[in-house]
């Protein structure tokens, strides 16, 4: 089909139709006039593209209405060439201000009179933050994008320029004002509002003082000084509450950082916390919102600190002066000297904070474990005061509390804490989740604390012997009888003839002389015959014995005890109980044949009488079955050497001199 009948020629024609075309032709240079304030070209010729589709097609189907919808066709085709041709006829020099602006300065010129082009400072400092960050992202992209980064790189250079100068030219009024002192007349630069507002506020003429304030910020500026004094004397005369309703109602005006900050300030602790995490997350780069940040979790806010409170005190404080040092702190303030004290107090605070580093860094649970014959005790520490504990093993699937010790705690005037968790002995190894609430009612953790027997038994033995270095052998020196047999010529004697007999035991007669080497003979063959015919003399004297009970005592600890006679470094072994995890501290004897033949050397505790003549008979100290604690030395010892090797590889040595670790049987 064709368009170009008579009938669309003739209506196309007609005074109505020119008088829409005419209209739709100024549409489209209104839009390109319009183009600072956003792409509109663009969507005009996207929007008549489908108006002049939608239109065109009606036009063919319905016939009956072609009339009516002709003029919108033509116009609807007008806007979209006219507008297709401008945006085509865009490029970097008129994109940003439009084409028609670009070729004619007088309608440039009419832009900049409405304020289309022009940008108060705090305008373009966000333009500028976005700028950057657009950057940042740039430069991560290919070596196509990194020439635009370098053109935008220059541009941000350049505004970053005109604002610092800008804000260096009104800090520097300022301090200029401020120490000449007194009220400037007739004030028109934000810092004279401001020094006047000052000036009124120290004079107590809250009046004018809040009228300069609200004309300082008029100029909607980033600077959070002015606010904070500000807000200072409002919550004198209005109440907190006063003073939020007037900042909700600047914020409905200005809702930039700096007034959301300052509204931020005025609400209670808990909501105001809330609120500032929140306003880091959006604002990253605005430091004066740390530092708010930090003084929520300090001593001087908090009056009592927990564990927590500091770490995120010192997170916060470390975040604030590193924003400092990248020069996004001072650029909000006018006073210089109030930054200058958040700046040092913030120092300060960091100082003590790092002092306290071991506490904030690692486990907040410690332990240390006790054994006894019943159980294994694990005493808990921690790093800061708490109000209960609640503890699980692996095998168990709830928590459950500690409970409370039967004694006072001073500091509350309550039942203290129990602090301890006992475990069976059978345990070997287990995994212990530990849980507690801080003074603020706050849960923290869970924690864990790995336990494992053999550790607690080094442990224990180390911290016992460590204690009674002094007591860990004792020397003993008792009488010992033991029978030596007679000889054989001690039996005869004479009758009363006076002739030589031999009188022998349990013989109804006695044997002639004549019978001695006989008898000396048969003695030699057959040594028994010693019990039947020889006396017995019983001879007592002085043995010395060595009681190492305590050390063996704690051997579930302990892989080696050695020992020197008269010697600085042992060299010999003491044979080890074999520790019986379920009797940890029993010492028991083992059976006295397993050590009955051994030499000399390796310490057999018991050997028979002291004389060794006779290395089977029974020894009389040993009667309960080898107790082999109990060693048997010379006894002309002076002092004896100890050295202890725990199952850890640790090592403790120690020197008893026999008079001074002598029970009351020696001389």
């Amino acid at each position: 089909m064709s368009i170009g009948n008579t009938e669309f020629i003739r209506t196309a024609m007609s005074k109505e139709l020119v008088f829409t075309m005419g209209l739709s032709v100024v549409a489209s240079f209104v839009s390109d006039f319009l183009q600072p304030l956003a792409n509109i070209t663009f969507y005009v010729l996207i929007l008549s593209g489908v108006l002049s589709a939608l239109f065109l097609l009606l036009y063919f189907i319905k016939k009956d209405i072609r009339k009516k919808f002709s003029k919108f066709l033509m116009a609807s085709i007008t806007v979209m060439v006219l507008s297709g041709f401008l945006y085509s006829s865009q490029d970097e020099s008129n994109s940003n201000k439009g084409v028609l602006a670009a070729n004619f300065p007088a309608i440039g010129n009419l832009q900049k009179d409405l304020g289309m082009l022009e940008k108060d400072i705090a305008e373009i400092k966000e333009s500028t933050l976005r700028t950057e960050e657009l950057i940042e992202s740039l430069a991560e992209d290919s070596k196509e994008s990194i020439n635009q980064t370098k053109e935008l790189n220059e541009i941000i250079k350049e505004t970053n320029t005109v604002i610092v100068e800008q804000l260096e030219d009104i800090n520097e009024s300022f301090s200029e004002i401020s120490q000449l002192g007194g009220l400037i007349a007739n004030p028109e630069r934000p810092e004279e509002f401001y020094n006047n507002a000052r000036i009124y506020e120290l004079r107590g003429d809250y009046l004018n003082a809040r009228r300069m304030y609200n004309q300082y910020f008029t100029f909607k500026l980033d600077y959070i000084d002015p606010h904070l004094r500000y807000q200072t004397f409002l919550k004198v005369q209005e109440g907190r509450a006063g003073a939020l309703e007037i900042y909700n109602s600047l914020y409905e005006i200005d809702a930039s950082p700096t007034i959301e900050l300052a509204r931020i300030l005025l609400f209670d602790s808990k909501k105001r916390i809330q609120l500032l995490e929140q306003y880091i997350q959006k604002n990253k780069y605005f430091a004066p919102a740390y530092y708010e940040l930090s003084k929520e979790y300090s001593k001087s806010r908090l009056g009592i600190q927990t564990l927590s409170d500091q770490k995120k005190e010192l997170q916060f404080i470390e975040l604030f002066l590193e924003l400092h040092n990248q020069g996004y702190f001072l650029r909000y303030f006018i006073d210089k000297e109030l930054a200058g004290s958040w700046i040092s107090d913030s120092k300060e605070r960091l100082k003590a904070l790092k002092r306290l580093s071991n506490k904030l860094d690692g486990s907040r649970v410690t332990y240390t474990s006790q054994v006894s014959n019943r159980n294994f005790s694990l005493n808990l520490g921690f790093k800061e005061d708490i109000k209960e504990i609640f503890y699980k093993t692996s095998k168990e699937s709830e928590y459950k509390s500690t409970g409370l010790d039967s004694w006072i705690d001073p500091k509350t005037g309550e039942r203290a804490i129990k602090k301890w968790i006992d475990l069976p002995l059978k345990t070997t190894d287990e995994i212990i989740s530990i849980k507690y609430l801080d003074i603020n009612d706050i849960m923290q953790g869970p924690f864990k604390i790995i336990f494992n027997a053999k550790d607690a038994h080094v442990a224990n033995a180390k911290n016992v012997l460590d204690m009674t270095r002094s007591s860990w052998i004792l020397f003993n020196e008792s009488p010992r009888s033991y029978y030596e047999y007679g000889e054989i010529e001690d039996l005869i004697g004479k009758d009363s003839d006076g002739n030589e007999i031999i009188n022998l035991p349990y013989s109804s007669s006695p044997l002639p002389i004549s019978s001695l080497e006989t008898i000396k003979d048969q003695l030699k063959q057959n040594p028994s015959l010693k019990y039947r015919y020889l006396p017995q003399k019983t001879i007592t004297k002085n043995y010395t014995s060595l009681y190492t009970s305590h050390l063996q005592s704690h051997s579930c600890g302990i892989s080696e005890i050695k020992i020197g006679y008269d010697n600085n470094t042992p060299d010999k072994i003491i044979k080890l109980i074999e520790c019986d995890p379920k009797n940890p501290f029993v010492v028991f004897g083992k059976p006295r044949e397993e050590y009955q033949n051994m030499s000399d050397d390796q310490f057999a505790p018991c050997r028979g009488d002291v004389t060794k003549s006779y290395t089977d008979q029974p020894c009389q100290i040993d009667s309960g079955g080898g107790l082999q604690y109990i060693l048997s030395i010379p006894n002309d010892i002076k002092y004896v050497t100890i050295k202890i090797k725990f199952k850890d590889d640790e090592e403790m040595i120690e020197k008893f001199l026999k008079e001074d670790h002598c029970d009351y049987t020696c001389q």
